[in-house]
């Protein structure tokens, strides 16, 4: 069967949804979230692949080593621009994430403005090599970008024109989940039809 595969950060795994909360790193990813939805719409198979807290290097991480099939439709719901450097490689397929107590976590919070333009362009390295690899692979994917959060992730306002990148959705945040942070069932749900209407056509 083909199968609908998605990459992303808390927003894509479905944290606080029902099903996940009160949220435990064991949890599979909610059957609940955008993914699913999607691919019920789509009549695919969904594998969810969101890993919450994740930046892009993690979620590049993550796609480099997954398993594709031939007929696999790849949707990558990328992460707010300031996580990149949460996450270091230390061997070639294989990294660690740098939490609160890690002795740069400090120095990479306080971002300058230099900071932030820097780390706006590597993101779309990332994202452009990505989509090179999944390209090569002759992988279905589309690209989500979604610059909802201009106050406090200020580096997401550094756009850059990058194909196979849809730009302009967004989270309506129709509700909360339980955690009263993330965005709830009916957010999820909007954001599933967002995708479907936008990206159906680049997807086939």
């Amino acid at each position: 069967m083909n199968r609908l595969v998605a990459f992303g950060c808390s927003l894509t795994f479905g944290i606080g949804l029902p099903d996940t909360w009160p949220y435990r790193e064991k949890y599979v990813a909610s059957s609940l979230a955008w993914p699913n939805i999607l691919g019920n719409k789509l009549n695919l198979e969904t594998i969810n692949k969101g890993i919450p807290a994740a930046g892009q290097t993690e979620i590049l991480n993550t796609i480099l080593n997954f398993d594709f099939h031939d007929n696999d439709t790849c949707v990558i719901m990328w992460s707010y621009f300031d996580r990149l450097d949460f996450y270091k490689f230390t061997e070639p397929n294989f990294g660690h994430r740098i939490g609160p107590r890690h002795k740069s976590y400090r120095k990479i919070l306080l971002m300058s403005d230099t900071y932030q333009i820097d780390v706006a362009r590597r993101n779309w390295l990332v994202m452009q090599h990505c989509m090179l690899y999944l390209r090569n692979k002759k992988i279905k994917a589309v690209h989500i970008v979604c610059l909802d959060d201009k106050i406090s992730h200020p580096n997401t306002l550094y756009k850059i024109d990058i194909f196979d990148t849809i730009q302009d959705i967004t989270w309506n945040y129709h509700d909360k989940a339980l955690d009263k942070i993330h965005p709830g069932m009916k957010s999820h749900s909007d954001m599933a039809e967002q995708i479907y209407n936008k990206a159906f056509d680049v997807i086939y």
